[in-house]
């Protein structure tokens, strides 16, 4: 499934076109599959049509996202009615489904601590022990817009640390775009990240 919207009301509020700005929200995940080396991320997707007057009919679906530390979009799974419009796989049910692909709680790490940042315009992870950096993770450019919208996770696989983040950026009009007080509108949109650290670093974590 590919990177979705989230809902932002903007400073003003102008379209450029029908069934803009579709709200998604993805919640951390509170489950890891072993098995699958997957993040299991709940959220909740809009959706819009127009029909044939040209009107727009919108709705939401809840879903769970199956992204591996390859930062692969194993599947999109959903028990809602309405799977098929946000282009999940509907599965009922859901919770059994995800039980049968090995997913289950999050395992702690023992020794170290992970908090995002800001450096410039993109987001880092600082990776800390007792106080002291042991490295800092750089995950990608953002829009300082959201400046404390970005999400993180990290959990224990074996002798691996796998990490779960979103970097929180802009769509929508650019500033300018409908006269020069126009200040630009801000739709929503995280990029979600998965991945593995450094074995050098994990093994440090987990000691």
């Amino acid at each position: 499934m590919r990177a979705l919207l989230l809902l932002l009301l903007p400073s003003v509020a102008h379209a450029t076109g029908p069934c803009e700005d579709n709200p998604v929200r993805f919640d951390p995940p509170s489950q890891y599959s072993a098995k699958e080396h997957a993040f299991a991320s709940p959220g909740v997707a809009a959706w819009c049509e127009v029909d044939a007057q040209d009107q727009e009919r919108r709705g939401a679906a809840k879903f769970v996202e199956l992204r591996d530390v390859a930062n692969k979009v194993l599947a999109t799974l959903s028990a809602d009615p309405d799977a098929a419009r946000i282009h999940a796989d509907r599965v009922v049910p859901l919770h059994a489904a995800l039980i049968a692909r090995g997913y289950g709680a999050l395992a702690k790490v023992p020794s170290c601590a992970f908090k995002t940042a800001w450096d410039g315009d993109g987001v880092v992870v600082d990776v800390t022990r007792a106080g002291k950096r042991l490295a800092r993770v750089p995950l990608g450019p953002g829009s300082t817009r959201r400046r404390g919208d970005q999400q993180l996770v990290v959990t224990r696989d074996g002798d691996a640390l796998a990490l779960w983040a979103t970097v929180p950026d802009c769509d929508g009009p650019p500033p300018g775009y409908f006269g020069p007080d126009d200040p630009g509108t801000c739709y929503k949109r995280d990029t979600v990240i998965a991945m593995t650290l450094d074995k050098a670093l994990a093994a440090a974590c987990l000691k």
